[in-house]
């Protein structure tokens, strides 16, 4: 295994931005922001439509993790805080957490979460207490649902390049 700081310096200097590893994720979202791309009241998002096909491989290797696009200072990502450290932690998405445990089916196991429950940033209890709130709450995408939401979004967006037929 690469040590982190090694893996973080190697990254930073190929994307030529500071680097937020799983471990440096803090897990004390509990819901998701009004706008959150991974529930179901939210609108298109380009940019997780872009990433899609690397979402579902890191989901079916159970590696995914996602940073809530609020609280994420790095250029690659399009939230408020955008090139701009606050020195407060990068969180964890609500609403992707939600949604692979509204899932479920072994895709709510996903390591960054295993690793967050180990090192107490997340408890057994509030685990279930999301669990809970994900299955019951008609928002929360399951990963199916927003495979085929984004497919269809992409679908619209490529028809809007098509000419006019003259």
């Amino acid at each position: 295994m690469i040590p982190e700081e090694v893996l973080r310096t190697a990254l930073s200097v190929i994307t030529g931005e500071s680097q937020v590893l799983a471990s440096d994720i803090a897990w004390e979202l509990r819901s998701p922001c009004a706008d959150c791309p991974f529930m179901k009241s939210s609108p298109f998002h380009q940019g997780v439509a872009s990433h899609i096909p690397g979402y579902v491989e890191s989901i079916r290797n159970n590696e995914f993790a996602h940073t809530c696009h609020k609280t994420d200072h790095r250029l690659s990502v399009d939230g408020p805080l955008r090139g701009k450290p606050n020195g407060r932690p990068v969180q964890h998405c609500a609403g992707a957490t939600l949604m692979l445990l509204k899932t479920g089916r072994g895709f709510d196991l996903q390591l960054p979460l295993l690793e967050a429950l180990e090192c107490g940033k997340l408890t057994s209890e509030q685990l279930q207490e999301m669990t809970a709130r994900a299955k019951a709450d008609p928002n929360v995408f399951t990963v199916p649902q927003l495979l085929r939401f984004y497919e269809d979004g992409v679908r619209d967006l490529l028809k809007s390049w098509e000419p006019a037929d003259v």
